[in-house]
């Protein structure tokens, strides 16, 4: 017989188009693309692990078969969170033009890693988030809880709004 209280429901930010503009214009150049890919859908460690090679310019497609993660200080280098993760995407014109002037810009080579730190090696998550993307979100103006990971999400909300198939959303 006892009531329990109500759970507020809360509203995490949903990255809009404008939005995701605005985050990359506001962060360093040299990361810009990282901001078009996880709005893409690509996880953090995906868009860390992404290496030149697995890009195809002339069928517009990324392969994610590579992850970049930090643990205990560590760095380690894998294959994607599940099975399911390894799995090529379309990508926009408009990514594959910012890619391509990133890449003529850095002049990466194919086993490189598309984003890397400045000391080049793979780019640290924490130190990502706490010294390029967080200031990036402040001079944007944008919601503080718009995570890299609230991008991701954002990408498959935009994708149920323009009526893609849950499972192309689910596989993307």
């Amino acid at each position: 017989g006892v009531k329990l209280p109500e759970i507020p429901k809360v509203t995490k930010p949903v990255a809009l188009v404008s939005d995701v503009h605005r985050l990359a214009d506001a962060i360093a150049a040299e990361y810009r693309p990282a901001i078009y890919l996880g709005s893409l859908g690509l996880r953090e460690a995906e868009v860390f692990g992404l290496r030149v090679k697995a890009i195809d310019f002339l069928r517009k497609t990324i392969t994610v078969e590579e992850t970049v993660n930090e643990v205990d200080g560590q760095l380690i280098v894998g294959d994607g969170k599940t099975r399911s993760s390894v799995r090529t995407i379309s990508v926009p014109d408009f990514i594959v033009d910012v890619l391509a002037q990133h890449l003529q810009q850095t002049g990466r080579r194919k086993a490189d890693y598309v984003l890397q730190a400045p000391d080049g090696g793979p780019v640290r998550a924490n130190n990502f988030r706490r010294r390029i993307y967080r200031p990036a979100l402040k001079a944007a103006g944008l919601d503080s809880g718009l995570t890299f990971h609230r991008l991701r999400h954002s990408a498959g909300h935009h994708m149920r709004e323009t009526g893609e198939p849950l499972e192309v959303i689910q596989k993307r």
